[in-house]
């Protein structure tokens, strides 16, 4: 016996389907964003307990730390920057670090493609500088560099390679500094915008940049998906109405 479809039916039927497909589409993540974290130390007084990054520079669904100080090294005053003193003078200390992390949303993960910042040690400063992160438990450098023996301040432009976060695994990067030519060294991120200290006009902030995306298993939120469900039956009459009335 064939069976036939009332067309009122049928257009109800595609109506729902439409509407399903618009919240579906409403409720999965966003497409991947850029971002690039800014912290300035412009006017800060170098002993300060943490120094937060620029509010408009965090997107949203991204929570980035304020740059702190390891438990081996000690808190000094140096203006334009955040500074620190006690650093080893031996080749590497694993306390003797600055430090900040980053992670994602739910449902999101972050790729950091490039770290950029000044630097500026005193006369019998550190030596020597390295970036270590999370990834292989601060095991390896990504990249080091030994200082010239004047108090200048510098800029390094590290490439990452790509180094993956999210809510799950924060990233932590870490600057290690070593090799002080004595124990009252001091090293800050950041530095001086004199013309004695900073003659080429430096930027003194430090940059993070990079890209924040979906997980690859991202799926709408529970939320989502009971919004979804609950308003598929009025979606439903509604559809079944207007096709009604069309027939009177």
């Amino acid at each position: 016996m064939s069976s036939t479809h009332h067309p009122a039916a049928v257009k109800s039927l595609g109506c729902v389907l439409k509407v399903i497909v618009c919240l579906l589409l409403m409720a999965a993540p966003c497409h991947a964003q850029q971002f690039q974290i800014r912290y300035s130390f412009t006017g800060l007084p170098g002993n300060q307990s943490s120094t937060l990054p620029l509010a408009d520079s965090v997107p949203n669904l991204l929570t980035v730390s304020g740059i702190t100080r390891g438990s081996g090294i000690t808190t000094v005053a140096g203006s334009g920057g955040m500074a620190a003193g006690g650093w080893t003078t031996t080749s590497f200390d694993p306390n003797d670090y600055f430090t900040l992390n980053l992670s994602s949303a739910f449902g999101y993960r972050v790729r950091v493609d490039s770290i950029s910042f000044a630097e500026r040690r005193s006369l019998t400063g550190p030596g020597g500088l390295e970036l270590r992160t999370s990834v292989d438990t601060f095991g390896q450098g990504i990249y080091s560099a030994t200082l010239p023996d004047d108090a200048k301040v510098r800029r390094h432009d590290v490439q990452t390679g790509g180094i993956w976060a999210d809510e799950t695994v924060p990233l932590e990067v870490r600057f290690y500094g070593y090799q002080a030519e004595a124990s009252g060294g001091t090293w800050r991120l950041g530095g001086s915008t004199t013309a004695a200290d900073n003659p080429t006009g430096l930027s003194t902030d430090l940059l993070i940049s990079g890209w924040m995306e979906p997980s690859a298993t991202v799926a709408p939120e529970p939320a989502s998906i009971g919004l979804i469900l609950g308003v598929l039956p009025a979606i439903g009459c509604a559809c079944l109405w207007r096709n009604k009335m069309r027939h009177v």
